[in-house]
Protein backbone atom coordinates (compact mmCIF):
# COMPACT_ATOMS: atom_id res chain seq x y z
CA UNK A 1 0.00 0.00 0.00
CA UNK A 2 1.50 3.35 -0.71
CA UNK A 3 1.05 6.57 1.22
CA UNK A 4 -1.59 8.02 -1.32
CA UNK A 5 -3.31 4.92 -1.26
CA UNK A 6 -3.53 5.20 2.50
CA UNK A 7 -4.62 8.85 2.61
CA UNK A 8 -7.51 7.52 0.22
CA UNK A 9 -8.58 5.27 2.45
CA UNK A 10 -8.71 7.41 5.02
CA UNK A 11 -10.18 10.60 3.80
CA UNK A 12 -13.05 7.97 2.10
CA UNK A 13 -13.76 7.07 5.32
CA UNK A 14 -14.23 10.71 7.06
CA UNK A 15 -16.13 11.38 4.09
CA UNK A 16 -18.87 8.40 5.16
CA UNK A 17 -18.36 9.97 8.82
CA UNK A 18 -19.33 13.07 7.56
CA UNK A 19 -22.21 12.03 5.64
CA UNK A 20 -23.64 10.12 9.24
CA UNK A 21 -23.39 13.44 10.68
CA UNK A 22 -25.44 15.30 7.97
CA UNK A 23 -28.09 12.48 8.25
CA UNK A 24 -27.79 12.82 12.41
CA UNK A 25 -28.56 16.65 11.84
CA UNK A 26 -31.42 16.20 9.39
CA UNK A 27 -32.86 14.06 11.40
CA UNK A 28 -32.88 16.05 14.77
CA UNK A 29 -34.27 19.29 12.79
CA UNK A 30 -36.98 17.25 11.46
CA UNK A 31 -37.44 15.88 15.62
CA UNK A 32 -37.20 19.68 16.50
CA UNK A 33 -39.28 20.91 13.89
CA UNK A 34 -41.69 19.13 12.14
CA UNK A 35 -42.71 16.60 14.81
CA UNK A 36 -43.23 19.11 17.51
CA UNK A 37 -45.16 21.47 15.13
CA UNK A 38 -47.18 18.51 14.55
CA UNK A 39 -47.68 17.86 18.20
CA UNK A 40 -48.35 21.52 18.94
CA UNK A 41 -51.21 21.30 16.28
CA UNK A 42 -52.72 18.27 17.31
CA UNK A 43 -52.89 19.68 20.79
CA UNK A 44 -54.58 22.67 19.80
CA UNK A 45 -56.89 20.63 17.26
CA UNK A 46 -57.92 16.98 19.09
CA UNK A 47 -59.87 17.65 22.64
CA UNK A 48 -60.44 14.22 23.66
CA UNK A 49 -59.49 11.72 26.40
CA UNK A 50 -57.46 9.99 24.35
CA UNK A 51 -55.48 12.99 22.57
CA UNK A 52 -53.33 12.93 26.07
CA UNK A 53 -52.15 9.29 25.78
CA UNK A 54 -51.23 9.49 21.75
CA UNK A 55 -49.26 12.89 22.56
CA UNK A 56 -47.58 11.15 25.22
CA UNK A 57 -46.69 8.26 22.64
CA UNK A 58 -45.64 10.72 20.36
CA UNK A 59 -43.54 12.40 22.15
CA UNK A 60 -41.50 9.08 23.00
CA UNK A 61 -41.46 8.42 19.52
CA UNK A 62 -39.70 12.08 19.35
CA UNK A 63 -37.45 11.14 22.24
CA UNK A 64 -36.16 7.53 20.31
CA UNK A 65 -35.85 9.33 17.10
CA UNK A 66 -33.83 11.96 19.16
CA UNK A 67 -31.69 9.14 20.16
CA UNK A 68 -31.32 7.45 17.07
CA UNK A 69 -29.73 10.25 16.08
CA UNK A 70 -26.98 10.45 18.88
CA UNK A 71 -26.07 7.08 18.23
CA UNK A 72 -25.43 7.63 14.41
CA UNK A 73 -23.02 10.50 15.50
CA UNK A 74 -21.51 8.27 17.94
CA UNK A 75 -21.10 5.64 14.97
CA UNK A 76 -19.69 8.79 12.52
CA UNK A 77 -17.50 9.45 15.72
CA UNK A 78 -15.99 6.05 15.98
CA UNK A 79 -15.30 6.11 12.38
CA UNK A 80 -13.17 8.72 12.78
CA UNK A 81 -11.21 7.43 15.67
CA UNK A 82 -10.98 4.02 13.70
CA UNK A 83 -9.79 5.57 10.45
CA UNK A 84 -7.55 7.73 12.54
CA UNK A 85 -5.62 4.49 14.01
CA UNK A 86 -5.98 2.74 10.97
CA UNK A 87 -3.87 5.42 9.08
CA UNK A 88 -0.65 5.66 11.92
CA UNK A 89 -0.97 2.12 11.67
CA UNK A 90 -0.68 1.91 8.44
CA UNK A 91 1.77 4.52 8.18
CA UNK A 92 4.34 3.01 10.52
CA UNK A 93 3.85 -0.48 8.62
CA UNK A 94 4.81 1.47 5.51
CA UNK A 95 7.74 3.32 6.92
CA UNK A 96 8.54 0.24 8.69
CA UNK A 97 8.77 -1.73 5.28
CA UNK A 98 10.91 0.64 3.63
CA UNK A 99 13.35 0.70 6.05
CA UNK A 100 13.55 -3.32 5.95
CA UNK A 101 14.04 -2.86 2.14
CA UNK A 102 16.46 -0.30 2.87
CA UNK A 103 18.63 -2.54 5.37
CA UNK A 104 18.40 -5.28 2.92
CA UNK A 105 20.15 -3.62 -0.29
Amino acid sequence: MTRHEIFLNYSQAMKQADRLDEVAQKIEKLVGEKIERTTDALKAAWQSDNSPQYIWKVKGVQEEISGNAKEIRKVAQNIRSAAEEMKRAELRALEIGRASCRERV
